[in-house]
Formats: C-alpha cells, sequence, structure tokens
C-alpha cells in the first residue's frame, strides 16, 4: 500500500527506490562484497517495519502527522482568507512596474506562508506569468523564474518545507534553529535571483510596464488590510522563539487569525464557514504527498537499520572519499542533484539523512 501510494502522489522514482531498499534483505545472501548479509523472512521483516518506531511509523511520519499538518493547514487559512491577495499587493508596491521582480518579491512573500514549490508555482504562477510575458520575457523564461522563485520558499522562514520539521526532530533541534539557520540563505538566495533578473532584463532590453490606473493601493492602507497576516504571523514567530512547540505555536497562530478576518474582514457567517471548510479541505490534501513520501522513507531506514546496510554504505562512502570530507561532501551534492531530478525535497533529504548523513558525521562532519 505504501509503495502504491507513493506511486500514485509522489512518482514512481520514489516507489522504485523504496521497492529495491524493500528487497534488499530477501536478496542480500545472494549478493558479493559489501552488499551481502545474512537474509530475512517475511514475517520479520513486515514485523519490523510495521511495529518498531524504525520502521515506517517512525519520526518522519510522527512529524507529517503533528507539526505539518498543522502547517499546511495554516497555510491553506491564510491563502483561502486572503493572504495571498496582500503579498501580491505588497511585492507590486515594492517593485512598481518590473513585473519579474514582482514575481521575485512576491513568491519570497508567499514563500513564508507556503513550503511548498508546486503550491507556490500555483497561486503565484497564474498572476506572475501572464505579466512577465507582456513585459517582453519568453514564455520559458517567465516559466522558469517562477520556478525557481518558488522552489526558494521551502527555505524561507516561518513556515518552512516539510523536510526542515523532519531535519528538526532528526537532529533534536527545536524548529526555531532550524529558521534561524534558513534565514540568511534564504535571502541571499531570492536576492541572487534578483540580481539574475534585473540583469536579464537589461540584456533583453526590458524596461517594465508603464504605470497603469490599477496602480496598487498606497502603502499605508495596504498594510492596514494585511494586519491579521502580519499579526497572526508575528504571534507565530515569537511564540517559537520564546520555546513553544511549532504545533503549538501554529494553533494558536490560526486562531488569532480566524479572529483577527472575522473583525477586519466582517464577512457573512457562511461564506466565512465555507473559506474555513475549503481550507482545512485544501490543508489535508496537501500534506498527503508528504506522508506517502515518508512513509516510503521509513521503509528504506527500517531496512538500512535491520540489515545493516546503513554501516555498509556508510563505508563504502568513506572509502570512495579516501576519508577526506570535502569529497565526501561533493559526492553527497551530486547524489542530492540525481535525486533531486526524480523526487520531491522531503524524500530526496530523506534518503539523503539516512543513508549519507551517518558516512560524513563519522568523518567529522557536525551533526
Amino acid at each position: 500500500l505504501v509503495l502504491e501510494g507513493a506511486r500514485r502522489r509522489v512518482g514512481l522514482a520514489l516507489s522504485l527506490i523504496t521497492a529495491l531498499f524493500f528487497v534488499y534483505p530477501f536478496v542480500s545472501p545472494y549478493l558479493p562484497g559489501q552488499l551481502y548479509g545474512r537474509g530475512y523472512s517475511v514475517e520479520r521483516v513486515s514485523t519490523f517495519l510495521t511495529t518498531t518506531t524504525e520502521g515506517i511509523y517512525g519520526i518522519p511520519l510522527g512529524v507529517s502527522a503533528t507539526y505539518i499538518v498543522m502547517f499546511t493547514i495554516f497555510g491553506a487559512f491564510l491563502s483561502a482568507f486572503g493572504a495571498g491577495d496582500f503579498f501580491f499587493g505588497l511585492a507590486s508596491r515594492l517593485t512598481r512596474t518590473m513585473r519579474a521582480k514582482t514575481a521575485v518579491v512576491f513568491s519570497a512573500l508567499l514563500g513564508m506562508i507556503s513550503g511548498s514549490a508546486a503550491g507556490n508555482v500555483a497561486v503565484t504562477g497564474t498572476l506572475t506569468i501572464p505579466m512577465m510575458k507582456r513585459e517582453g520575457y519568453q514564455p520559458h523564461q517567465a516559466a522558469a523564474i517562477e520556478a525557481v522563485v518558488s522552489t526558494g520558499g521551502q527555505i524561507m522562514p516561518p513556515v518552512m518545507g516539510a523536510a526542515a520539521f523532519i531535519m528538526a526532530e532528526i537532529i533534536g533541534q527545536p524548529y526555531s534553529s532550524i529558521m534561524q539557520a534558513a534565514l540568511i540563505p534564504a535571502i541571499l538566495f531570492f536576492l541572487s535571483i534578483l540580481i539574475i533578473v534585473h540583469l536579464q532584463a537589461v540584456k533583453l532590453g526590458i524596461t517594465g510596464i508603464p504605470a497603469t490606473p490599477e496602480a496598487p493601493m498606497a502603502l499605508g492602507p495596504l498594510l492596514l488590510s494585511g494586519v491579521p497576516y502580519i499579526v497572526s504571523f508575528g504571534t507565530l514567530v515569537g511564540l517559537m522563539v520564546w520555546g513553544y512547540s511549532p504545533f503549538k505555536a501554529s494553533f494558536a497562530a490560526l486562531g488569532l487569525l480566524l479572529v483577527l478576518c472575522a473583525i477586519w474582514q466582517r464577512p457573512r457567517p457562511l461564506d466565512f464557514l465555507s473559506r474555513a471548510l475549503d481550507a482545512i479541505e485544501a490543508g489535508v490534501k496537501a500534506i498527503v504527498p508528504i506522508a506517502v513520501a515518508c512513509a516510503a522513507a521509513g521503509i528504506i531506514s527500517g531496512t538500512l537499520a535491520m540489515s545493516g546496510l546503513g554501516s555498509k554504505i556508510s563505508s563504502l562512502i568513506i572509502g570512495a572519499s579516501a576519508g577526506m570530507p570535502v569529497v565526501a561532501l561533493v559526492l553527497t551534492m551530486l547524489v542530492a542533484v540525481v535525486l533531486g531530478m526524480g523526487l520531491p525535497t522531503t524524500a530526496a533529504y530523506l534518503i539523503l539523512a539516512t543513508v549519507v548523513a551517518p558516512a560524513l558525521v563519522k568523518m567529522g562532519v557536525p551533526l
């Protein structure tokens, strides 16, 4: 069921990689060299993977069922109650007529509430890609800019991608520490894209779209309309910095968002309820691919732990790099790039964290 779920919701690549690891305990007695193992029965493997915390029901799935699902629902509520429109208005106001830069700033702002690259593209792309095409960018250039900036949303605090929550749990650090570590790289990521977009515009002779009567509203009224989102954001970050768990912080921020939206926007009760129900549905649907990827990664990590294959792979990595951490890091980068071509971030991270990270730690790379 996990393999079929991974195939349907994540892709064939993850399903095949998971199946490869799952088969290993049964074929290991027939493999040569370092890959040789004593072998296990179907009953032993299935029992280990489903009744211990090192298999399917391990840390990744536990994190997806607590922290991640709460944050995806929080992000869905922000979108349902108009945060996307507010951030687009703010991005337009800050960048004026350069629509490609609006796309970058808009995706950076939206990345603060959505840790999903695909979700960012779905929300921002429908607005920014047509704008960039009208501005003078080729369709493939506009799509590429949007895809790259949307990917950065996964490392933009406070709501980052699912891998960040799993990372915090695996290394035993609070999520606020992961946020602090991600902030500067995230800013540099978007700043570098802004520079590239600007240079590309200069090269193509694009000067932007002249100001129109539909220009964005003044900054003061715009910020006033966004008070519910700004306050709920501040609450989320503040509570996590003060030591509250991500679950409690997101729950409190979500409750505050609903109260403030009810006061600020004064929607009709039925409309308010409808948007809330739509947000819950969207948030829960968004967690499904992440949960499936986490369950599949549990099969991989469980197989590694039970068969001892993990330590053998670590030995192979150390041997291939001749014990030099720099070489091992370059090899890790290459594996990450190849995995990233066919897998979503969460699945790629979990495989690397399970298979490669132990070898790097043995070589002295800080956890």
